[in-house]
């Protein structure tokens, strides 16, 4: 199959040194190969991901963060202000922390979601600008006087940002700063996170500020980098309420290390609505998974002796993910390969490769990948193939700059275009869907729809559940095959434009057709309402783009991690810090 590579990967290939791009696009990866539900979930954060993409840019900015007000009692209750200079653009953030007000309700504040609404432990506001004390206090009264049904913002805020307390070990943290001394180790690896994000509200939602709003040049204007950008505030919310509190239980209290304070990240748990996302948003999954592969086939056919530097920094990484994934113990492993047996696997690995007897002469970096996808389950092999990413941070970081232009692409169908031309130039292109037999009841056993509960997604199964007049679209297979058998009734001359007109409703599928026809990766394969279809398996891949470094399902439907472990703290991030921080592990305490 002939690859459409957009102008920006082109360009990417001539500013670095290596293979050529026939060589490059030859060896990406098959749809059949990455795009399954299976491998997308093995698959692992690389730094094309939008923590690190948010990251680098802060700390090639120095961004920084001063405090203007951090007051707490010893029960939590108290306000942050903090006042941001993202590199030039001033903003400022404020939050409020209310105490539990039961044991009962720590734990129901973490595990409800967006339900419990402005009653969470922390509420933050992130403004657009630099505010003052009247516009600050003005805010205070809204966010801490009215429910989630009555709260609206005003046009200069971003987003909001509720957080809950970590159910396991904040209140064990807080101890032992008071007692004058740093949480155990024990405490530590029971969480990698002090707060839980509540889900971050924003883009025009209850009045906020939508995205289109921010000035283009402005830093978190790039998809998902504001929503981020908005979570990362809950950790030194975090930081400084566990500081806050045990100061405030005693005179002797210590301050929490910031060893310690940079290995905690922000709790984060998401359900079968990125389902629904990855279906409805299609060019989304092509442009993450496009530079994923890119910079994936490149590394692959670098040769390893060109160059001894990438050997050693490769033993590195492999150390860290041994260190990584032996030090981190999930809550649950029925849905994932345990990680012992991940850290065993490159154990084997890294010694296969120092005692191996043969120089590396005329070895490439693909035959590593090809060894490991050949011996070891696909968690591993997928570990291996984002570690080669790596290896190569400045053409990958160069690719990555396409990420916000491939996800503005516009969908869009050419009325003029006749059945025939429709079928031989897009539809053709779709043999796989076409191919699929639907008419087997278990392959659409399931489908989506929206609950009255915040419109949260749910699945249900057909025949049994009676909300199938709610259903989301997720049914991408049938939708196409629907498109062409509807395309049978009408002559090979018949301008699309009458199709679209007599049946309104294939205006989506139609548009999706043909602008992803000629795409690299077009859609994920397979059918996602089929019975044996574990959702689980997509939302960790979502999340992975998102940048977290591990992700545990506690069922087939909610899965939870952390992000921003390790990340520098804004001391460093002002400082531009090099620090290597991913793959955070509690080895480094021992």
């Amino acid at each position: 199959m002939q690859r459409h590579i957009p102008k920006h990967l082109i360009d990417c290939v001539s500013r670095h040194p290596g293979p050529s791009l026939v060589d490059i696009t030859a060896n990406m990866r098959p749809e059949s190969e990455c795009m399954t539900p299976d491998s997308m979930g093995a698959q692992k954060s690389t730094r094309l991901s939008f923590v690190q993409l948010l990251a680098r840019k802060m700390i090639e900015g120095r961004w920084r963060l001063e405090k203007d007000l951090v007051s707490f009692d010893e029960s939590g209750r108290g306000r942050i202000i903090y006042q941001l200079d993202l590199a030039g653009y001033r903003m400022t953030y404020i939050a409020r922390s209310s105490p539990p007000i039961s044991a009962e309700d720590a734990i129901a504040n973490e595990n409800l979601g967006r339900r419990v609404g402005t009653n969470r432990h922390i509420w933050g506001t992130l403004f657009l600008g630099q505010v003052g004390a009247e516009r600050i206090a003005e805010e205070f009264r809204s966010i801490e006087t009215r429910d989630m049904e009555s709260l609206r913002a005003r046009s200069d805020i971003i987003g909001w940002t509720p957080g809950s307390r970590s159910a396991r070990i904040f209140d064990e943290v807080v101890d032992a700063l008071s007692s004058g001394h740093q949480p155990s180790l024990a405490t530590v690896r029971k969480s990698g996170y002090l707060i839980r994000n509540g889900g971050y509200i924003a883009a025009g939602r209850y009045g906020t500020l939508s995205y289109e709003g921010l000035p283009d040049d402005h830093p978190l204007k790039p998809p998902y980098i504001a929503d981020l950008f908005g979570i990362l505030m809950l950790r030194e919310v975090g930081l400084d309420l566990v500081n806050g509190m045990a100061a405030a239980r005693s005179a002797q209290a210590a301050t929490l290390s910031d060893i310690l304070a940079s290995y905690f990240g922000v709790g984060n748990a998401s359900g079968l609505g990125m389902c629904v996302t990855l279906q409805r948003w299609t060019h989304w999954v092509s442009t993450w998974m496009l530079v994923r592969e890119f910079c994936l086939a490149r590394a692959r056919l670098m040769r390893i002796s060109d160059d001894p530097s990438k050997q050693k920094r490769f033993h590195e990484l492999l150390n860290r993910a041994i260190s990584y994934y032996e030090t981190l113990t999930p809550d649950s492993e029925e849905f994932v390969v345990p990680h012992a047996q991940i850290a065993s696997n490159l154990r084997r690995i890294k010694s296969s490769m120092e005692s191996s007897s043969k120089p590396f002469e005329g070895t490439f970096w693909g035959d590593i990948a090809d060894s490991a996808k050949a011996s070891f389950d696909g968690e591993t092999a997928e570990l291996i193939n984002a570690l080669l990413i790596e290896l190569f941070p400045e053409f990958a970081d160069d690719v990555a700059e396409y990420i916000p232009e491939g996800m503005v692409f516009r969908r869009d169908y050419s009325p003029e275009f006749t059945v025939q031309q429709f079928r031989r130039d897009f539809l053709s292109h779709y043999k796989c869907e076409l191919l699929q037999d639907l008419g087997n009841s278990d392959v659409r056993r399931h489908f989506w729809y929206h609950s009255e509960d915040n419109g949260e997604q749910r699945r249900g199964e057909r025949v049994v559940d009676p909300h199938e007049n709610y259903e989301s679209f997720i049914d991408h297979l049938g939708a196409i095959q629907r498109l062409a058998a509807t395309l049978t009734a009408y002559d090979d001359e018949t301008p699309m434009a009458i199709v679209v007109a007599d049946h309104p409703d294939l205006a989506f599928v139609v548009s999706r057709v043909e602008t992803m026809a000629h795409e690299s990766y077009r859609e994920i394969q397979g059918s996602l309402l089929h019975k044996d279809f574990t959702p689980a398996k997509l939302i960790r891949w979502y999340l992975t783009v998102i940048g977290l470094d591990s992700t545990y399902p506690l069922s087939s439907r909610w899965v939870p991690g952390v992000l921003f472990q390790g990340l520098p703290l804004w001391s460093e991030i002002a400082a531009g810090s090099n620090r290597d921080w991913r793959l955070a592990s509690t080895a480094r305490f021992s």
